[in-house]
């Protein structure tokens, strides 16, 4: 009799260990990216219709290949494309953790998209469509982060956040190599089924014909994404404010 009882307690032991482990694949664990996330042809993409400029007539086809004068402006069009190892999107988020105020920071560098610049009319000038994938984020913390992807971004089902611009602010009206540029995207941000409209904040550097590099910011409401924090013991406060980063290195095609 005792040593059916031991083997029943052996048995309710061994189904309650794996249930928590399913339990905790479910909520915690973190599902690798279906495959590499690769860049949408930024005029297959991207829609926007340019602001008309005294500039913006039809690039000729002498004019399609980008040169360089002797003053260093570049003139014609190029695509640049995001190399992801030399670039960095992130979320910045404050709480209070055990009773202390802490920044989470989550980084991210499994995101795509193409740049065009028009150097006759960089007015014209486009970003495709950015393309971030959701299951990559890290933070410090191995549970936080299946926390992000299973309660907040859902990342089973919504594997992508994407932004999709629509119009821009500032954009100049020439430009040389080694010149840095303060401008506005303004777009569709989607993240999960929630699609709102956000503006960044863009410092672009020309740093050789080829290479460009930059920064992007912005700022949203958790409220607006139904960004909703789960309820946990160590957890005292989350702020409302997610502030959103982008460091960035794109080469020419």
């Amino acid at each position: 009799m005792q040593r059916r009882a031991i083997v029943i307690i052996v048995l309710i032991a061994a189904a309650l260990t794996a249930t928590g482990a399913l339990a905790w694949n479910m909520l915690f664990s973190v599902p690798e990216p279906s495959g590499e996330v690769t860049a949408i042809p930024v005029a297959a993409g991207n829609e926007v219709d340019p602001q008309p400029t005294a500039t913006s007539e039809a690039t000729s086809a002498a004019d399609a290949e980008p040169s360089t004068e002797g003053d260093g402006a570049v003139k014609g069009q190029r695509t640049y494309t995001i190399v992801q190892e030399e670039s960095e999107v992130r979320f910045i988020i404050g709480e209070i953790l055990f009773g202390e105020p802490k920044t989470v920071i989550g980084t991210n560098q499994q995101f795509a998209a193409q740049i065009l610049l028009d150097f006759n009319a960089p007015q014209n000038s486009q970003v495709g469509v950015v393309q971030i994938n959701a299951r990559s984020f890290v933070t410090d913390s191995g549970s936080r982060n299946g926390a992000i992807n299973n309660r907040i971004l859902q990342r089973t089902t919504y594997e992508f956040i994407t932004f999709t611009p629509t119009a821009y602010i500032g954009l100049p009206e020439s430009g040389s190599i080694g010149q840095s540029f303060d401008f506005q995207v303004v777009g569709d941000l989607t993240i999960r089924d929630i699609t709102q409209e956000v503006t960044f904040d863009v410092t672009l550097t020309l740093v050789a014909e080829d290479r460009i590099e930059g920064s992007v910011r912005s700022e949203i409401a958790r409220e607006a994404f139904d960004l909703v924090i789960p309820n946990v013991p160590q957890v005292a406060g989350v702020d409302e404010i997610v502030r959103l980063e982008m460091d960035f290195v794109a080469l020419a095609d």
